[in-house]
This record gives C-alpha cells, structure tokens and sequence, in this order.
C-alpha cells in the first residue's frame, strides 16, 4: 500500500513539475530582439532624415520676391511705359541705383558720374553723391539755388508724385529752369547715409525728365 501512495505521489508530481515548466515556456517575453531594435532605429532614423529634407527643401524654394523683377514707371508725351531696371554700380562714388535700358551710367569728373541715354546723350543726369559729413542738407539746397540761378530764372518743381510710399528719403526738393527747348531740373534728396544732388537735362521732344528722376531717387 505504501508503495502504491509513493508510486502516485511521484507521478503527480511529475506531472506538476510538466505543467510548470510548459507555462513558463509559453510566456511572451517583453525584451524587444536585436532585429527589432536594430530595425526600429533604422524606421526612427529615416522619419528624421525626412522631415530633415522636406526642411531642406522648403527653404530653398524661391520666394514671390526673389522672382519679380524691378520695374519702373513713367510717362513720357503723355503715355506711361513700364519698363524692367538693372541695378548698376559707380565706379567711384561707390553707389547703386536702378537702369532702365537705354541707358548708360560713367565717371563723369572725381565726385561726378553721368547717366545719359544712349540713342541723345544731351539727355542725362549728372549725379554727385555727398557725404553728410561735409555738408548739411540746407547748405546743398542754398549752393544748388545758385547753380541753377546762373543757368536762368528757376521756379520749385513738385516731387510729390514721385515720393509715393518713398520711406528712405528724410528730406527733398527740386528747381527747375527752361533754356529754350531744354529744362534744367535740379533735385537734392537727404538719406540716412548720404546726400545726393541730381542735375537731369531734358528736351521737350524727348520728355525723359520723369524717367531720369526716379531713376535718380534709386541712388544708394
């Protein structure tokens, strides 16, 4: 009898000892594997990579401004042209400004440079950029009501039309005068940085003196 309760003794613990083991087989173990983690960093790495891209991409996507290109208006004989402008350099007085074609700017004399048209250089600007350290506005204005008195009797000339939402220029005023068939317009303009005195020479027949006077408020 005794080796019969041994004998079932033993074999209900075997069959404990089975179960055990099995159940701890079949439990799911929470540890990600190599692969996973290596194919996780992989996925993580990529996402970065493009969002990095698409980054890249929207900044070097030309924007509205860089793709207009400037443009001046004007009218002459009573129509209004439109034409695209070229920023050019001085050579000398170390300034920019806008160029419509059909013009060309050159050192005129040390201090000077002059714009003139290429189809009747009698239609130009000569344009003197000051440094505000040698003169003030008022006293470029009172030697500018000299020049231009010599040449003939001179009347104010209005800026106004040209000045619209102009939020460089802290002062201006302009003469002009007329020799015959020609108009002298004198135009001296104060910036932050500098002074600049425009001396434009038109004819009539021409009537370019509009063109020439904005493109002289270019002046940097």
């Amino acid at each position: 009898m005794k080796k019969n309760m041994r004998f079932l003794a033993t074999v209900v613990l075997s069959i404990t000892l089975l179960v055990a083991c099995n159940t701890a087989e079949d439990q799911p173990t929470n540890e990600p594997t190599s692969d996973q983690t290596t194919a996780d960093v992989e996925e993580s790495n990529n996402t970065e990579t493009s969002n990095e891209l698409e980054t890249n991409e929207q900044q070097n996507e030309p924007t509205d401004d860089a793709n207009t290109a400037n443009s001046l208006t004007y009218t002459s004989n009573g129509s209004e042209v439109t034409e695209e402008t070229t920023e050019v350099t001085s050579d000398q007085q170390n300034f920019t400004m806008q160029v419509i074609p059909g013009f060309t700017l050159t050192p005129e004399e040390p201090g000077k440079d002059l714009l003139y048209s290429d189809e009747n250089d009698r239609i130009s600007m000569r344009i003197e950029k000051v440094n505000k350290d040698e003169t003030s506005f008022e006293d470029l204005v009172g030697n500018t009501k000299e020049t231009i008195s010599a040449i003939g009797e001179y009347e104010n000339f209005a800026l106004d039309e040209f000045l619209n939402d102009n939020k460089v220029l802290i002062n201006s005023t302009a003469f002009i005068t007329n020799i015959e068939a020609e108009k002298v317009i004198m135009v001296v303009f104060e910036t932050e940085e500098s002074l600049v005195r425009l001396t434009i020479y038109d004819e009539e027949t021409e009537d370019l003196k509009e063109a020439m006077i904005k493109m002289g408020l270019t002046v940097r």
